[in-house]
């Protein structure tokens, strides 16, 4: 195992470092002192052919005799690196040279007064008089001679031996080259000596550390060979150790596991189903408990529009809070459940917030009026990004619940932007809600000024729901609140920007006066829905007709009081076609796109998905008179405009 920076590389280095600098210090010295053996060399050299030119040359510059002159040159030109060799007279005029390199006469008078010269690169000067002895031919025969008798003439000319410092240059470069070698060879010796010595050390370590890798990712049956070492023996045997401890603890960790998944499986199965039956009943409660509450509804309505007397009035309006108050209820526990099963799915669009504003004030300036409370809606012109219709519930449910604590003053609705969403605040001067109180408002049933359980103010639920709808927009609910100075909730709301909207041609104004010969076909498994729909309808001054929906499509139409105007449809219907089917046929049967709806007390979403698919409005049961007769409107426009 060979690694950048591995423990193995470390111990290579720390031991061909030393051996490298070494190397690199004796090869300098012995270059260094090779190369200055061949300069003394060549300076011996130079200086003994200058003597031996020098003495040669005596009589020859004494006499004039050039011819011998230049062939002694000659001669001494042909020794190893001569580059040049001159013979020059007393006055510094040449008498003989010979090879590459000469002198100027001012260079020679110089050296004849004794004036040392710079060597010119790549060469070296030699040059040495040319003198006579001077004897005394009178005391030849003297039996004694003086000392003084035998000393040199004055010079008679100059020897000069011109050497080149080439072969000391290239003589050195040969000793590198060969010094260099020899180095790079005791390196590799070196450098493969380190890593076998290295590998023999740093090849166990590795092997251990690789071991604990894989221990640690989880491999099994790992473990540490013997090795000669015995600090590297004692440490493989304790790693052993710890594999095998390791593998024990994973084995029982894992049968630990192992059994607490079968459980969870079997409680998430359990759980599973309850869930299902939970849903299941949901679903049947849901439609079961809707259709007569519709029914109650209606009826209702109908009873409120004939003339009684003043205590039935009172009696009937209470009635219908009741009716209104577990309408509500039962709205709100379906939500949780719905909620919390995660069937209801956001659908979020770009949507002017104006548009929501509006039906919110229709919706609560009313309840706040009868309260003495001021509603303020403030205008918004702002463009947001969420779901349209579960924003309106989180709006209202935030609305509902300032409006049911605030004694008196305002409630205000405003928005403003920052950085890139709609912050939408509700502002109410009501009671507040203490700060460690503020986390527990939005759970289930808690209302902290209602300690006895009055139903009018709701079940506690409302806050939950707005907790739980926020969540599922990804929107950011914040609270601010302090006891006897109301509360502020703010939502943020992601902007966009607006979208131009196409403009039709304005719809007339419809009231009830308007419904009178309106006909209206009602499709209901339920007899009692059918009837409290077509009492109300027909208080209205609507011609209804109404049907199970167990008939074929041409039947109905066959034995309705006229063409229906409008048509009215449950989803589940007693025949083998649903609601929407129904409407299809009747249609497609008729040649004409009947205006229609579907009323349904079905809560399961895929289901209203595919009855929404075909652009039929759906509402769902419970229905409210004002509700029916908003709906009614939107149909008659409808059934105006074909």
């Amino acid at each position: 195992m060979k690694l950048p920076g591995s423990l193995q590389s470390r111990l290579m280095a720390a031991s061909l470092l030393p051996v490298s600098l070494l190397a690199l210090l004796v090869g300098l010295y012995m270059i260094t002192q090779y190369r200055g053996m061949l300069a003394d060399n060549l300076q011996q050299r130079g200086q003994l052919l200058a003597r031996q030119l020098a003495v040669a040359a005596d009589y020859g510059v004494f006499s004039g005799n050039t011819a011998t002159l230049q062939a002694l040159a000659h001669s001494v030109d042909q020794e190893q690196s001569v580059a040049g060799v001159l013979i020059s007279n007393r006055e510094g005029l040449p008498l003989a040279q010979s090879g590459q390199h000469t002198l100027k006469a001012a260079s020679l008078a110089a050296l004849l007064a004794g004036q040392v010269q710079a060597n010119p690169e790549g060469l070296q000067l030699f040059a040495i008089p040319v003198r006579s002895p001077r004897i005394n031919i009178d005391d030849f025969d003297q039996p004694h001679t003086s000392p003084d008798s035998l000393q040199p003439m004055p010079a008679t000319g100059l020897a000069v031996v011109i050497m080149s410092t080439e072969e000391v240059a290239q003589g050195t470069l040969r000793f590198a080259f060969a010094v260099g070698s020899t180095m790079l060879l005791i390196l590799a010796g070196a450098w493969w000596l380190s890593r076998t010595m290295s590998e023999r050390v740093s090849r166990p370590i590795l092997d251990i550390a690789d071991a604990v890798k894989r221990i640690g990712r989880g491999a099994e049956g790992v473990r540490i060979p013997h090795y000669p070492l015995d600090t590297l023996q004692t440490l493989g045997n304790g790693v052993n150790q710890m594999a095998t401890r390791l593998e024990l603890s994973r084995h029982e960790q894992e049968a630990r596991i192992a059994d607490a998944t079968r459980q969870l499986r079997a409680r998430k199965e359990e759980a599973e189903q309850a869930n299902q039956a939970k849903s299941r009943f949901l679903a049947a409660a849901s439609h079961d408990l809707r259709q007569p509450m519709h029914a109650l509804g209606m009826f209702i309505a109908t009873l409120a529009r004939q003339p009684h007397a003043p205590e039935s009035r009172h009696l009937i309006d209470q009635i219908d809070q009741a009716v209104s108050a577990m309408g509500d209820l039962l709205d709100s526990l379906l939500d949780i459940s719905r909620l919390d099963a995660g069937i209801i799915e956001a659908n979020p669009t770009g949507f002017a917030l104006q548009s929501v504003f509006d039906r919110l004030a229709s919706n609560f300036l009313e309840l706040a009026e009868a309260k003495g409370l001021e509603l303020v809606i403030r205008h918004t012109s702002q463009w947001v990004t969420s779901d349209r219709i579960l924003l309106e519930r989180i709006l209202g449910n935030l609305i509902s619940n300032a409006i049911r604590y605030t004694k008196h003053g305002r409630i205000l609705v405003a928005t403003r932007r920052s950085h890139g969403h709609v912050r939408i605040e509700v502002r109410d001067s009501g009671m507040g809600i203490p700060l460690d109180a503020q986390q527990s408002v939005f759970q289930e049933f808690v209302q902290l000024h209602n300690p006895a359980r009055d139903r009018s103010k709701g079940l506690g639920l409302g806050l939950a729901i707005v907790k739980r709808l926020t969540s599922l927009l990804g929107h950011q609910l914040t609270l601010k609140s302090r006891p006897g100075h109301g509360s502020t909730f703010a939502l943020q709301v992601p902007h966009t920007q607006p979208v131009q909207q196409q403009h039709g041609m304005p719809m007339p104004l419809l009231d009830e006066q308007s419904f009178a010969g309106l006909s209206v076909l009602i499709i209901d498994d339920d007899a009692l829905v059918r009837e409290s729909l077509a009492s109300l309808l027909g208080s209205w001054g609507c011609l209804v007709s109404q049907d199970a929906g167990d008939q074929p499509p041409f039947s109905l139409l066959e034995d309705a009081v006229t063409r229906p105007d409008i048509i009215l449809c449950d989803l589940r219907l007693a025949g083998p076609m649903n609601g929407r089917e129904m409407i299809g046929a009747l249609r497609d049967y008729q040649g004409q796109a009947i205006p229609a709806a579907i009323i349904t007390g079905d809560t399961d979403p895929e289901t209203m998905h595919n009855a929404g698919e075909t652009g039929l409005a759906v509402l769902m049961k419970p229905l409210r008179p004002a509700q029916l007769r908003t709906l009614i409107k939107a149909l008659q426009r409808q059934s105006l405009m074909q």
